[in-house]
């Protein structure tokens, strides 16, 4: 799995943005404002090659239980993939 790199993480007096550069620019005006969890799951996505691995470190990281990690993880990325913010993530181009 991969991120957008026309995206950028920054966290601002405690809030994650993704601010937009280059190409992006073009499609997005402003923003995109993510909840602690989402940037959690952003930083993921470069270091993990599966949502399952994922949703293992959302587990132990947030105590969460596996039937919501893994609505919330599987849900946040497809929209992100479907956006094309996240590229190559095995459990949607098989």
């Amino acid at each position: 799995m991969r991120i957008n790199k026309d995206y950028i993480l920054r966290n601002i007096v405690g809030e994650y943005v993704l601010v937009p550069t280059g190409k992006a620019t073009q499609d997005i005006n402003g923003m995109i404002h993510l909840s602690e969890a989402g940037g959690f799951i952003w930083k993921l996505y470069d270091q993990k090659n599966s949502l399952e691995e994922i949703i293992d470190v959302l587990m132990e990281e947030y105590e969460v239980d596996r039937e919501t990690a893994e609505r919330d993880v599987y849900g946040y990325s497809k929209v992100l993939f479907d956006n094309n913010l996240i590229f190559d993530v095995p459990e949607f181009t098989e």
